[in-house]
């Protein structure tokens, strides 16, 4: 049990540090906490691991660290999170009320079915129903939510 509690003491803190920024928590919080994890448990077990179990915790901590470095880059470098996390008239922190949009993926032989604006409007009633904001970076998102006056309620 006592593991368990450090485990998550460390998943936590990690985690913290993505909170300064809000666009951080995606990146340092998430990505870098698995490789923190990773660390850890390597830490904790040395004695008792196996071959595999070290290079599985060293995959681990590889993939950690490879997927929190490519979510700061492309949060620091898209030009839609760089407007509107530095923009004018916005904060570079964020209320934990507000979802990012950042991309509509549809499948292969799935375009022009209305599955994409299908996902938007989920985004909409999720955010309606928990009293949250949208900020659409997707381009698409954005054209749906910002072509009328009835998704106002849950823009930024």
């Amino acid at each position: 049990m006592m593991d368990l509690l450090i485990l998550f003491a460390v998943a936590m803190a990690v985690s913290a540090v993505g909170w300064k920024y809000f666009v951080y928590f995606f990146s340092l919080g998430y990505g870098y906490g698995i490789a923190a994890l990773a660390v850890t448990m390597g830490v904790m077990y040395h004695a008792n691991m196996s071959v595999p179990t070290i290079a599985m915790l060293v995959l681990l901590f590889i993939f950690g660290i490879r997927l929190g470095t490519y979510l700061l880059v492309r949060e620091r470098k898209a030009v839609g999170y760089r407007n509107i996390l530095y923009g004018e008239g916005h904060s570079d922190k964020k209320p934990a009320g507000v979802m990012i949009i950042d991309h509509t993926r549809v499948f292969d032989g799935y375009e022009g079915k209305g599955i994409a604006r299908q996902l938007v409007m989920a985004a909409v009633d999720f955010a309606r129903a928990n009293s949250r904001k949208i900020i659409p970076v997707c381009s698409y998102a954005q054209a749906v939510l910002t072509r009328t006056d009835e998704y106002k309620d849950v823009l930024v």
